[in-house]
């Protein structure tokens, strides 16, 4: 089933067998797949469902495969939380357990929430198979208390999903196991809820009373999400391990008269591998080997007991539960090779479009012969004793007597000078003895009696492998075009070598195409499952399904029209633009020039089996290098059973400690030609470089050195390099760079690559804004791409931000980090800057002008002027303003102003606001900076001329000592003058003070006028009339206040 109708609600088998869906269950979407369309399901109710009359090819008993890409929308997480409880809530993510302690409800009535789930968007859900274990809650009434039911809501839709009723006991322990598996929730009432994806689920309690609840264990472990299932015979899933694993589960159910149960495996293809397209390959041969493959890496080989598959007649469904876009699947009634399943995760399956039923190839060819007729794309010869036909959806040879031969050629493929695979079933009918292989006007017998080309030489070959009549059988031809010489071919027959690089000695050609050749006898010929593969080769090649494996370039022309660079700006945000970056590097396509089974330098390790001396009778020569180092198996292998373990000698000889080579490869290895070279490997007790691999040519000149370097032991690590080879010589070495220095190294594969500009496309970007440019080394896409602009969130003020962005292509190759493209520097200022008005004195000012000055601060951007504000007032009550003086734009000399008094005299306020280079301004402050008055009257201040103490005979006592009498009468003189006139006198204080503050008496006053206050005579002239008052002695018990007045000597006296 390729996928790739594209529309309508049907999918076609093009296999000739007729296995098309009967049912489309929801409503799959058509979607772009990794060859041409495919089909995405929901996760909800999509599902495909393929019937099994019973006799159907798809009950299948021995051994299987099934091969499918698929793209797995999980990895997303899970939220789970839970209230209405005391006491403490964990959360496991590695179990993914939540444990609530015990807890006391006493609501009277009503219901408690004790869990609720939350998928998020990205969860590897839907209507999923959510498997969390059993929740078990313990209920203890109180006295006249009762459980009544369980119920689930979606509190999404604020709607309930199920429920279950069920008593419990008074004064007894009550358990409810409510156990989720699948799509159902169900308990002792068969209780049964849907998850869908988005939506919030509560389970609920319903009580009277006090109820002691406990919760011990809630196990939730997204588990068995189907992929590809057929009924009880056997099943893919995909779904979420541990610390967010994608896992692959692989089962194959045994028939009851075998002993019944199951083969379950199960392997991990690590982190980050949702959301990509992923070549899936399962296999299952009895009493052999249990496979699991994954991008052509083989993950599982494990033995296979001598159990059948399970045939039950039971339907083929496909999308159930699981958010999965599925392409180009696959079912193989035997165990594909490891081969044939590298070849395909490289070259993928080279077809032509289809386009009702009619193929046009642009670089192969496919059919299937689903149709009723044979259309226009084959040609036949002209032989009234023989009638090709479709019947069955089989392509149909029927000769009459000895009807002699006929071919019929595929017109629309011109194989010339191309290497090419082709591939296809046959089926001999009771007598037919003759069918075979039509090769650009020679053909090939691969009939029950002989095979081999019928060209000059005519070399025939009988015997193994058999082929009988009344059975199918896949034939696989490899042409490889040389670049001198004969073409050579390799024949296959069901898997089985035929004949190995047979030459077609045929010096002219009659066509340019390929097809069949049929005759013989009354009977018939089936052919099925056509297809030719266009491998590369020296002469001419194709990119089509290339491996994209070099890195795009880097964006460019990063500009930013709301913040140029060095430039102060108070916007906390910067949007920056680019261009697109290309992905049109020297890129490397992965190709073989034909099938080989022996000499396999695909992989100089097969199946952990080190090819020294000897691997399927070929000499290999791996040899022990200097000094003599430990060498032995072990089964902890990076895939299949087995690696080769190795411990470095302890003497230095040709500057390392031992290790292997391989002498001679050069006949492997054409000269000029580029290689991959990829070698798996751990250090078990040395870190850092431990090891290398050098590739030497007959010079001993090294054309491929590789560190084999250790971050910590332990760990599978995996290096790769390209290199041109470079004979006559070439001797691979691999060895140790210190004394037993003890290591593992495992699937070392060699592939001749060739250099091709292919165009995966560009996917996005990864970018981050940082304090100086950094390089980044994360790997996760945050940018689409075509976006070409993005803005950046609010940033902090600093001179030194960056913007920094890496690219990567649809191949999942990212651009190297330390090519990170840095833009900057971003200046950012979001502070705003502060000033103040310096303090004016002295507070009345006489004239004008007046200098006023200000201090102005900013900690980045630095101020750009600062402007003088002030207020005023006549009578130093009622206020106007404010109002701006004017801007100083130059700080050079400090920020200074020459105030004119603009509203005339009174009285001002001032404060000032500054603006920084960043367009950030100052607040206006709650409190003016300063304050003073201007008049152009002179105030000038009273002054005391003379003042004198006397007796009453007016004697002076002002120097004496002693102290006064009492009963007896002193007088004061005081002679004071105003400049501004006598009126402007408000107050004149005379005060006495006794014993400096030592006296505890009654006299002993403190306040304002502090000390010890004896006496405080005052003389107010605020009214215009005199007044002279005793404040201190109040009562003028002790002094008596007599005999004042004033003389006015002058109008300032």
């Amino acid at each position: 089933w390729h996928f790739d109708e594209g529309s309508g609600s049907i999918i076609y088998d093009s296999s000739g067998y007729g296995n098309s869906q009967y049912s489309w269950s929801g409503n799959p979407q058509w979607v772009d797949g990794q060859h041409g369309d495919a089909l995405e399901f929901d996760g909800n109710d999509d599902i495909i469902y393929i019937d099994d009359p019973g006799t159907s090819p798809l009950d299948v008993e021995d051994e299987v495969s099934i091969e499918a890409w698929i793209y797995d929308k999980g990895g997303g997480s899970t939220s789970i939380d839970a209230y209405g409880l005391e006491g403490n809530v964990g959360w496991d993510t590695l179990e993914d357990t939540i444990t609530i302690k015990k807890a006391t409800v006493d609501n009277g009535s009503g219901y408690m929430c004790y869990w609720n789930v939350t998928w998020d968007e990205n969860v590897n859900t839907g209507y999923t198979w959510f498997y969390p274990g059993k929740i078990k809650i313990d209920t203890k009434p109180a006295v006249n208390s009762e459980v009544i039911r369980t119920e689930i809501w979606d509190t999404t839709t604020n709607t309930q999903v199920d429920q279950s009723i069920y008593w419990s006991n008074y004064w007894q322990d009550t358990e409810v196991g409510i156990w989720v598996r699948g799509y159902q929730v169900e308990d002792d009432g068969n209780c049964e809820a849907f998850f869908q994806e988005g939506h919030d689920y509560s389970c609920r309690i319903y009580y009277y009373g006090k109820v002691n609840v406990s919760i011990d264990y809630l196990n939730f472990d997204r588990y068995h999400q189907k992929v590809i299932q057929k009924g009880a015979d056997w099943r893919i899933y995909s779904y979420g391990g541990s610390s967010g694993q994608m896992v692959i589960n692989w089962l194959v159910w045994h028939p009851s008269a075998e002993g019944g149960g199951y083969t379950s495996k199960s392997v991990s293809i690590g982190t980050g591998q949702y959301r990509k397209w992923h070549y899936i390959v399962c296999t299952y041969k009895k009493n052999d080997r249990i496979k699991i493959y994954v991008d052509g890496v083989e993950k599982l080989n494990q033995s296979a007991p001598d159990k059948s598959i399970k045939t039950d007649d039971s339907d083929l469904y496909l999308g159930w539960h699981n958010q999965i876009t599925i392409d180009e699947l696959r079912i193989w009634r035997r165990a594909l090779t490891k081969e044939e399943i590298q070849s395909r995760a490289k070259y993928g399956l080279y077809r032509a479009s289809a386009s009702n039923g009619i193929y046009t190839p642009v670089d192969g060819a496919y059919d299937t012969f689903n149709r009723a007729t044979i259309g226009s794309n084959w040609t036949e010869t002209s032989n009234a004793n023989i009638i090709w036909n479709i019947t069955n959806n089989h392509l149909r040879c029927t000769a009459v007597g000895d009807a002699g031969y006929a071919y019929i050629r595929y017109n629309q493929l011109d194989v010339t000078g191309k290497d090419i695979l082709i591939e296809y079933d046959v089926y001999f009918n009771d007598s037919a003895r003759w069918g075979g292989i039509w090769y650009r006007g020679i053909y090939c017998d691969v009939n029950p009696t002989r095979r081999g080309w019928r060209d000059d030489s005519q070399n025939f070959y009988t015997g193994d492998p058999d082929i009988e009549q009344n059975k199918w059988y896949h034939i696989k031809m490899y042409i490889n075009i040389s670049s001198s010489g004969y073409p050579k071919s390799t024949l296959y027959i069901n898997d089985i070598q035929a004949f190995k690089d047979e030459p077609i000695e045929k010096t002219s050609w009659g066509n340019n195409n390929v097809g069949f050749v049929s005759n013989y006898y009354d009977s018939y010929v089936d052919y099925d499952n056509f297809t030719v593969t266009l491998l590369l080769s020296d002469n001419t090649y194709t990119d089509t399904g290339a491996q994209d494996v070099s890195t795009p370039n880097q964006a460019s022309s990063l500009s930013s029209t709301d913040h140029p660079l060095n430039t102060w700006s108070n916007d906390s945000t910067v949007t920056v633009t680019w261009t697109d970056a290309t992905d049109n590097g020297d890129d490397y396509y992965y190709y073989m020039k034909a099938f080989d089974d022996d000499g396999n330098i695909n992989n100089l390790i097969e199946n952990g089996v080190f090819e020294d001396p000897y691997y399927n009778g070929i000499a290999h020569g791996w040899s022990a290098y200097h000094t003599d180092p430990v060498r032995s198996s072990t089964t902890d292998a990076y895939s299949g059973e087995k690696a080769q373990s190795i411990i470095g000698g302890t003497t230095i000889g040709g500057g390392n400690y031992g290790g292997i080579v391989q002498l001679g490869i050069a006949d492997k290895l054409e000269n000029g030609k580029k290689y991959i070279f990829t070698i798996h490997y751990k250090s078990i007790n040395a870190t850092g470089n431990f090891a290398d691999v050098s590739l030497q040519n007959g010079s001993g000149d090294e054309i491929l050195h590789i560190d084999l370097n250790a971050a910590q032991t332990g760990v599978w690590y995996k290096e790769e390099a390209v290199f041109t080879a470079n004979p006559p010589k070439n001797n691979l070495y691999i060895w140790s760079t210190g004394p037993q220095n003890h290591f593992y190294i495992d699937e070392i594969t060699l592939y001749p690559i060739e250099s091709v500009t292919v165009t995966t496309g560009l996917a996005g970007y990864a970018v981050i804004w940082t304090h100086g440019p950094q390089d980044i080394t994360f790997e996760t896409i945050n940018v689409s791409a075509g976006v070409e602009t993005v803005t950046s969130p609010s940033l902090s003020s600093a001179n030194d931000w960056y913007f920094n962005i890496r690219s990567c292509d649809n191949a999942g190759n990212w651009a190297p980090s330390t090519e990170t493209v840095h833009y900057g520097p971003f200046w950012i200022d979001v502070d705003k800057p502060s000033s103040s008005v310096d303090a004016i004195t002295p507070y009345l000012q006489t004239s004008s002008p007046i200098t006023i000055t200000a201090t102005a601060s900013d900690a980045l951007s630095g101020i750009k002027n600062v402007t003088l504000y002030y207020y005023n007032s006549s009578d130093n009550t009622t206020w106007f303003g404010p109002w701006s003086f004017g801007t100083d734009t130059n700080g050079s000399d400090g920020w200074s102003w020459s105030f004119t008094f603009p509203k005339g005299e009174g009285y001002y306020r001032f404060y000032s606001i500054a603006i920084d280079n960043a367009s950030n301004q100052e607040d206006p402050p709650a409190v003016n900076d300063t304050e003073c008055q201007y008049s152009t009257v002179v105030n000038k201040v009273p002054a005391i001329n003379s003042y004198d103490l006397r007796n009453s005979t007016g004697s002076k006592l002002n120097d004496a000592t002693g102290l006064l009498d009492v009963n007896r009468e002193y007088y004061f003189i005081i002679n004071v003058t105003d400049g501004n006139g006598w009126s402007d006198i408000q107050y004149i204080n005379i005060t006495a003070w006794y014993d400096n503050g030592t006296d505890p008496g009654e006299y002993n006053q403190t306040g304002n006028l502090g000390g010890n206050l004896n006496m405080f005579i005052q003389y107010e002239n605020t009214t215009g009339t005199a007044n002279f008052t005793m404040i201190w002695p109040k009562n003028e018990a002790e002094l008596v206040l007599a005999n004042c007045s004033e003389t006015i000597v002058n109008s300032t006296t």
